[in-house]
């Protein structure tokens, strides 16, 4: 369609046809402008040097470049929360959630049962630790025991169906180290019975006790107290003071062949060692140090009246430099009795321990000796700090 061109003439509209005319040259190009200038580096940014046009560089901007964040950007601050902690329902510290500043609270472990609220229910061995998490136990029927890293220990037992009279002596599952331990047991009721009967173990030392329980009756005990990974060893010879293992020795013997020294520690009470005089020496070594908490002695058991009654403890390194630990006596001479010399004000570890006995009740005396004891590096040694 041609484009028509309207034109006036003499007063009147005329149509002229459009002429369409041919494109003119392009003109030159202009100067490039200023453009951004090179250089700069990551994270950089391109900032005013003066009010001088294109006058700029690159720089790394700081916090103090930047400025202040607009007010619609600034977190909410909470107002409201607090945290409040009570001793015994008096306010310790509060912490609120706007605070400015910082804060402690100091928070005592309790250590009695004054310290609660209720005054019940709390577990006190005094030597316990803030955290003591439960690293042994052992369950089976109605027996076992449960023991934490300090050491602490409680071991339980049941005996009898019901019917019957018997005796007996319990072991303890393990040992405890002095003789300052928790021990109950009691009778309990037979079906359809009249009373309940309570007895308490007799002559209990660290290992154990004795008990007794009747027809209809069934026996049960309950001890707690500290204990130790490191066990007695049960020696076959009397080994080498100062070499790789438990051993032990005495300045004389009734029959070194047929009563050497270590049928005294292998734990069997049948057979013992006997001296052929008092005053004697008996010294055991172990290649680790022990702190050694008491010795339980038990006099010969295949005759009456044959006991030590006084003597010294020692302990030493090096096996010529001793230290003494205590003075003891004893008044137990009855055939089998058991006796202990109480060693638990001793906070030293030694490798040998040293029995100075200077009297006894006849000559030929023997005993077996039970040692409880812990390592330097014990985990249950914390008992004692």
């Amino acid at each position: 369609m041609t484009d028509i061109l309207n034109v006036k003439v003499n007063g009147e509209w005329v149509g002229i046809p459009a002429i369409k005319g041919e494109n003119g040259q392009d003109g030159q190009d202009g100067q490039d402008g200023q453009g951004v200038p090179t250089g700069g580096t990551q994270g950089q940014a391109l900032i005013k040097k003066s009010s001088t046009d294109f006058d700029t560089e690159w720089e790394t901007l700081t916090a103090s470049d930047v400025g202040a964040l607009p007010d619609d950007t600034v977190i909410p601050i909470v107002n409201d929360g607090t945290l409040t902690i009570q001793v015994n329902n008096t306010d310790l510290q509060t912490f609120s959630a706007n605070s400015s500043s910082d804060k402690t609270a100091n928070i005592l472990v309790p250590t009695d049962t004054s310290d609660l609220t209720n005054n019940a229910g709390f577990l006190k061995p005094s030597n316990l630790t803030t955290f003591t998490p439960m690293v042994d136990y052992y369950v089976s029927g109605s027996e076992g025991y449960v023991r934490w890293s300090n050491g602490y220990t409680i071991q339980w037992g049941r005996y009898g169906d019901g019917t019957g009279n018997t005796s007996g002596r319990v072991t303890f599952f393990l040992p405890f180290i002095t003789p300052y331990y928790a021990l109950t047991g009691n009778l309990l009721q037979s079906l359809g019975g009249s009373a309940y009967d309570r007895e308490f173990p007799n002559t209990p030392d660290n290992s154990g006790f004795f008990f007794t329980y009747y027809t209809g009756r069934t026996y049960s005990w309950t001890a707690s107290g500290f204990t130790s990974n490191w066990e007695q060893p049960t020696p076959t010879e009397n080994g080498t003071l100062g070499g790789d293992t438990f051993a032990m020795y005495a300045s004389n013997n009734y029959d070194g062949t047929l009563y050497p020294i270590y049928k005294s520690f292998d734990g069997n009470s049948s057979t013992v060692w006997y001296d052929s005089a008092t005053p004697v020496d008996v010294i055991f070594y172990n290649p680790e140090a022990l702190n050694v908490q008491s010795i339980w002695c038990q006099n010969r058991t295949d005759a009456n009246n044959y006991a030590f009654t006084a003597g010294t403890v020692y302990g030493s390194n090096d096996n010529s430099t001793w230290t003494e630990l205590k003075v003891f006596t004893n008044s137990v001479t009855s055939q089998g009795g058991y006796w202990m010399i109480d060693l638990s004000d001793n906070t030293n570890y030694y490798k040998y321990y040293k029995m100075s006995f200077t009297s006894a009740t006849n000559n030929g005396t023997g005993a077996n000796f039970y040692i409880h004891a812990n390592t330097e590096n014990d985990v249950y040694k914390s008992y004692k700090e």
